[in-house]
């Protein structure tokens, strides 16, 4: 049965207006509109008169008896009902501001006036959210993130809201599934597509793709605008032949799947003496999961040393990374890892860290930094950087642990 009423919110009032007065004009212009739905393109008239009854700025009733409905997401509208009709479809289109217009106070507010005042309009009905990133964190930047997370996710379904940080959690709790499109995806070889490549050819992005416009814009990851360790510049990406590889992995302080990421990064010294990051991924999961992980990537790339960050609950990774095919060197970290981390920019300035190819999550973390929630996968690939830079010659030495049996 087809939807009778449909009640959009956006941003601002005048923005719902434009829409509504939009969509009007198509019904009133496209004439293969007006031979498929003659009632849709007309308006509702009572009596004899044939007066309309309601086709103004904010809400148009159609012949056969369909209502839309446009106001600004921040308007006060509880108890909305049209002849004993209550909204069917809640649309929430492009609803948050730029940056410039836009802080944590306002976000609250406006996350506040959804949950509790517009999704009550009718508990029955179909409820979108569709729109573009405007700011980090911003709401449909959080559904972004919990759309990713759900994908990465292979544990009971039941357990999934728990590991997710609290701020997000209410995505779950309001049973919002999130569909993520990026301008740039990856098909099933594992090879970088353009989402629509007719219109974006995937070479027209690759001058900008890096920039924190695109970012927010065409990828949907909004990163900080504020002054951070890394800029657009510093992130080339370029291929070579590889020497000695390493695999960094900064774990996280449990193995539980509430516990925050583990991060693995494999960097390798190319023929040209810089060093190329390879692979960087985050992962939450149980003591088996990480060595399962870690075991593949050494195989994968010919690790030759695993460095394995051990601040955080030391004995635990001696017993989880025994014998992965590797030699294995714990760090026990004495500098402060923003100084770690400022380091390893300096080296990406320096032109001596290369990427292999596009790295969504950790770009995100990188031109963010210091302004983020997360930071494991820069942390995991300046441990692997600095590894390098502070290892003399072409030959990667590292200590090998020997374990007794007990």
């Amino acid at each position: 049965m087809h939807k009778r009423y449909i009640i959009a919110f956006s941003d601002s009032e005048d923005q719902a207006i434009n829409w509504l007065r939009n969509f009007k004009m198509e019904l009133e212009n496209n004439e293969l509109l007006q031979e498929d739905f003659p009632e849709l393109c007309d308006t509702f008239r009572r009596g004899a008169s044939s007066k309309v009854m309601m086709d103004n700025r904010n809400a148009t009733q159609r012949a056969n008896g369909f209502i839309f409905q446009a106001k600004g997401v921040d308007s006060a509208i509880l108890g909305a009902n049209i002849g004993g009709l209550r909204p069917e479809v809640i649309l929430f289109d492009d609803i948050e501001p730029p940056e410039s217009n836009y802080g944590a106070t306002e976000l609250k507010k406006r996350k506040s006036t959804i949950l509790t005042t517009h999704l009550y309009l009718n508990t029955n009905a179909l409820v979108a959210f569709v729109g573009t990133t405007t700011m980090p964190n911003s709401l449909i930047d959080q559904m972004r993130k919990v759309g990713q997370a759900w994908d990465d996710f292979d544990g009971d379904p039941d357990t999934f809201k728990g590991t997710l940080d609290p701020e997000l959690q209410w995505v779950v709790s309001e049973n919002i599934r999130c569909h993520y499109y990026p301008a740039i995806i990856t098909d099933d070889h594992d090879v970088e597509v353009s989402l629509w490549p007719e219109v974006w050819p995937l070479e027209q992005w690759d001058e900008m793709r890096s920039t924190r416009e695109f970012q927010m814009n065409m990828m949907n990851r909004p990163i900080s605008g504020e002054e951070g360790y890394w800029d657009d510049s510093d992130i080339n990406v370029d291929r070579t032949e590889y020497g000695n590889t390493v695999l960094s992995i900064d774990p996280a302080v449990t193995t539980s799947r509430r516990a925050d990421y583990t991060a693995f990064a494999v960097v390798s010294r190319g023929a040209d003496r810089k060093l190329y990051l390879r692979h960087v991924e985050q992962v939450k999961g149980n003591s088996d999961v990480l060595r399962e992980r870690a075991v593949a990537l050494v195989e994968t790339y010919g690790v030759g040393v695993v460095l394995i960050e051990t601040n955080q609950g030391g004995n635990l990774w001696h017993q989880v990374f025994k014998d992965i095919g590797a030699r294995v060197r714990f760090l026990n970290q004495r500098i402060k890892k923003e100084i770690r981390i400022a380091q390893s920019a300096d080296f990406y300035k320096k032109n001596r860290v290369v990427h292999t190819q596009h790295f969504p999550q950790l770009e995100e973390q990188m031109l963010a930094y210091p302004n983020v929630q997360h930071d494991d996968l820069v942390d995991a690939v300046a441990t692997a950087v600095l590894y390098f830079e502070k290892t003399k010659g072409n030959r990667v030495v590292a200590q090998q642990i020997q374990y007794k049996e007990t």
